[in-house]
């Protein structure tokens, strides 16, 4: 998909040249064209691509990293629990890991719409551990 991208780049590119200055002018509609095609193969960013490897790492491994990543969270945070100062936010960090895993448990038909946004909240409760 990525070759067929970048030669959709080139023609169109190709095609404003074609047109000389006039190319140019936005009244054209054609620099409208190329901008909307050069946008296609950026549009899966860095955090889009590794969103998507972490949905299929929990697809790919039936959810059992999920679990682990979960049980990882509430083993570490638990050593929290005796500390007064602590013991509010170490409730706070598990409920939310849970609520991820039960959000992935009850919505894998839609996770892929919120890829993004439930690979941060998974890096947001991890870092929790550590604030």
């Amino acid at each position: 998909m990525g070759y067929v991208l970048l030669q959709a780049v080139a023609v169109v590119s190709e095609g404003l040249e074609c047109f000389g200055g006039a190319g140019y002018l936005e009244d054209t509609g054609i620099p409208h064209l190329l901008r909307d095609t050069q946008v296609l193969p950026i549009w899966e960013g860095t955090t889009n691509i590794l969103s998507l490897d972490a949905l299929r790492a929990i697809s790919k491994s039936q959810g059992q990293c999920l679990r682990a990543y979960h049980e990882d969270v509430t083993q570490r945070v638990s050593a929290m629990d005796d500390n007064e100062d602590l013991k509010h936010s170490a409730i706070f960090v598990k409920q939310a890991a849970s609520d991820i895993v039960s959000f992935a448990e009850h919505n894998m038909e839609k996770l892929e719409l919120a890829a993004r946004e439930f690979s941060y909240s998974l890096a947001r409760v991890y870092i929790g551990m550590y604030i």
